[in-house]
C-alpha cells in the first residue's frame, strides 16, 4: 500500500521476511520483495529475490502461481541484466 494510505515498505519487508520462515520458496514472497527492492532503488538485493524465484522448487498445490511468478521474474531479471550492459 503507498505510503500516502499508510502503507509502509519497512512493515512489508517485515511481513514478507516472515511469510518466507513459513515458507521459504514462496514464489510470490520472492517476487514481492523484489518488486518492493526495485521501488526502493535496492537493485542488488531485487536480483537476489529474482534469482530465488527462477530457483524455486515448483510447488503442486501451487503451479500454475509459481509458473506465472517464475515466467514474471525471468522478464524483469532479463530487464534488469539488459539495462546494465
Amino acid at each position: 500500500m503507498p505510503g500516502l494510505f499508510g502503507g509502509s515498505h519497512r512493515l512489508a519487508e517485515q511481513h514478507l521476511r516472515q511469510s518466507l520462515k513459513y515458507n521459504p520458496h514462496s514464489t510470490a514472497s520472492h517476487f514481492f520483495l523484489a518488486e518492493m527492492y526495485l521501488d526502493d532503488g535496492r537493485r542488488s538485493e531485487a536480483k537476489t529475490e529474482l534469482q530465488s524465484v527462477l530457483e524455486a522448487p515448483f510447488d503442486p498445490d501451487w503451479e500454475p502461481e509459481n509458473q506465472d511468478f517464475k515466467e514474471k521474474a525471468s522478464r524483469l531479471l532479463r530487464t534488469l541484466t539488459s539495462a546494465r550492459l
